[in-house]
């Protein structure tokens, strides 16, 4: 069903999308060789904006 604008309605909230994004960068950051406590703590101050 489309939306009043013509477009096609997202699968996905932006709760669910912004989730999606921060796994992926947790993954990433784990494959580039941080440990998964180091990538949390790294999501950890981008999401509470901790310099």
């Amino acid at each position: 069903m489309d939306n009043p604008n013509g477009e096609s309605p997202s699968p996905l909230t932006a709760l669910t999308a912004a989730a999606v994004s921060m796994h992926e960068l947790y993954t990433e950051y784990v494959k580039a060789g941080f440990t998964k406590a180091e990538a949390m703590e790294i999501l950890k101050a981008l999401i509470t904006k901790r310099p």
